[in-house]
């Protein structure tokens, strides 16, 4: 058998762009039949649109498909599946009313004649795939979505993909939010379908599980392909270095480098002790100083948002004390947080941060309502002025103060939802991946105004971002987590090198 012949799914030359950037640029990949290749790249390598190219998601502008052998043009989800691909994407697309069989053939259950559910056939084919796939012991065919973990219901996901006689599996982090037992059973699972000769094509961040269970790794930087490698020749430094594309030294600095760790001074705005969340947070300690910038770093999954989530009340934490200014508080909601002077820009801006048919003044006015209506009446002008002073403080690019939030750039956007809890003067500014998705110039700029609000310690940032460069720039501190809990912290970020975050993000503590 030929090399070509070992192939089962060819990427050739794809290129893809967007308004403003082109994604992807000449980029090829070929997975071999019964082989687990992963894709790895920091954020915006172009990733995740070369899956939704393959998944028909995307279009691509350029290159070819190739599926065993023949060319193949994918246009939609529907056509993937036809040709035996399916993905597990990071967000499940699962029903948590219904139970494991009906979510497994949702949209491709066994009918009878006149069309009728054939609810015999529905559980018959579900036992016989769980099975398969030594999965019985979990959990069973009627068991409701809701009632399961995360992880047991990732496993659904991949029976759903695998029940529509699936050759070539895509896996977006699929570890990203699993308990390690839950792991274990997942990479038990991805063994047993390559050696029943499914492909899978697997994406992480999670360098060792790219050492425990890929055969092959492609790195992708920038849009473009960097290279293809068996993993057995390369090393974790090696690739690294190759998705950042430079030998990993310490970046230059906008934070004093120089945090307090102790905890004990006056000036400590809020103290977090033995912070739990059902399996993700663990006895999590951290506290943040008036006039720092705390960096808290980790894995997608490492419980990142869950802390900013819990601070800001919109999850309920299981256990744990919260201490602002010396003070137990509990939150219990966002207002809650609001009140006692926290701020927090969500990951997911388009979505949680943003009404996006409303305008920049609507926006950024928002959290001023409580404070400027007197007797009904909400003091329009004297909020106009302080938003026009948000607006040109932070230099967002808008026609007018009536320009729908939707039709700003992704950076502005995200300007906007920032400026919007400026107005408010919080004492703590919680960001989550505040840079995400946006340009560098804007990147630039958000980071030197989170420098600037700590500059008269009138308040502190706790900054959380997965961006390693970004962390050790701006920061003061760093925190690391891993797997929910805080396994590290550097309190003097001058000799902090982007090199000891990656092996620290990976779990891999080197003084």
């Amino acid at each position: 058998m030929s090399a070509v012949d070992d192939y089962i799914l060819e990427l050739l030359n794809i290129e893809k762009r967007f308004p403003g950037v082109q994604a992807l640029k000449g980029v090829d990949f070929r997975l071999k039949k019964g082989e687990v290749h992963a894709l790895v790249g920091e954020n915006g390598a172009g990733k995740s649109t070369l899956m939704k190219i393959i998944m028909g998601i995307y279009t691509k502008d350029d290159g070819r498909i190739v599926l065993e052998g023949d060319e193949i043009d994918i246009r939609t989800p529907e056509e993937a599946h036809a040709q035996g691909i399916g993905m597990i994407f990071q967000e499940l697309s699962l029903i948590p009313q219904l139970n494991v069989a009906q979510n497994i053939f949702l949209g491709n259950e066994p009918l009878r004649r006149l069309n009728f559910l054939n609810n015999r056939r529905l559980y018959s084919r579900t036992r016989d795939l769980m099975e398969k796939y030594n999965v019985r012991e979990h959990f069973g065919l009627k068991d409701r979505i809701m009632n399961l973990s995360r992880g047991y219901c990732q496993i659904v996901e991949v029976l759903k993909a695998l029940s529509r006689d699936t050759r070539v599996l895509i896996m977006d982090e699929p570890t990203a939010s699993l308990t390690k037992e839950e792991e274990d059973t997942l990479y038990q699972i991805i063994m047993n379908l390559k050696s029943r000769g499914v492909s899978i094509i697997y994406i992480s961040h999670r360098l060792e599980e790219i050492f425990r269970n890929c055969d092959r790794v492609t790195v992708l930087r920038d849009g473009n392909l960097v290279s293809t490698e068996k993993v057995s020749d390369v090393t974790m430094e090696g690739l690294i270095e190759m998705m950042t594309g430079k030998k990993l030294e310490a970046a230059a600095r906008h934070g004093r480098g120089e945090g307090n760790a102790s905890g004990d001074e006056k000036n400590v705005l809020i103290k977090v002790q033995g912070l739990c969340w059902k399996h993700r947070l663990h006895d999590v300690d951290f506290h943040v100083n008036y006039g720092e910038v705390v960096g808290v770093t980790g894995l997608m999954g490492s419980g990142k948002s869950e802390i900013a989530r819990a601070l800001f009340g919109i999850e309920a934490y299981d256990k744990g004390s919260i201490f602002m200014e010396g003070e137990e508080v509990y939150i219990k909601s966002p207002s809650d947080a609001v009140g006692l002077g926290l701020a927090l820009v969500p990951e997911d801006r388009r979505y949680e941060g943003l009404m996006l048919m409303h305008s920049v003044e609507e926006n950024v006015a928002l959290p001023l309502v409580g404070d400027l209506t007197r007797w009904g009446w909400f003091q329009r002008k004297t909020a106009r002025e302080r938003v026009k002073g948000q607006v040109g403080q932070l230099d967002i690019k808008t026609p007018s103060l009536k320009q729908k939030t939707e039709y700003l750039s992704g950076g502005n956007q995200q300007k906007v939802v920032v400026a919007k809890w400026l107005t408010k003067k919080p004492k703590l500014l919680i960001l989550d991946e505040p840079t995400v998705g946006i340009d560098v110039n804007t990147k630039a700029e958000l980071r030197g105004l989170i420098r600037k609000m700590v500059k008269d310690e009138s308040c502190g940032v706790l900054l959380f971002s997965s961006d390693l460069n970004e962390v050790i720039q701006v920061s003061d501190r760093i925190i690391v987590l891993y797997r929910g809990e805080v396994i590290k912290e550097y309190s003097n970020t001058v000799q902090v090198k982007e090199e000891y975050l990656h092996r620290a993000i990976q779990g891999i503590i080197k003084e």
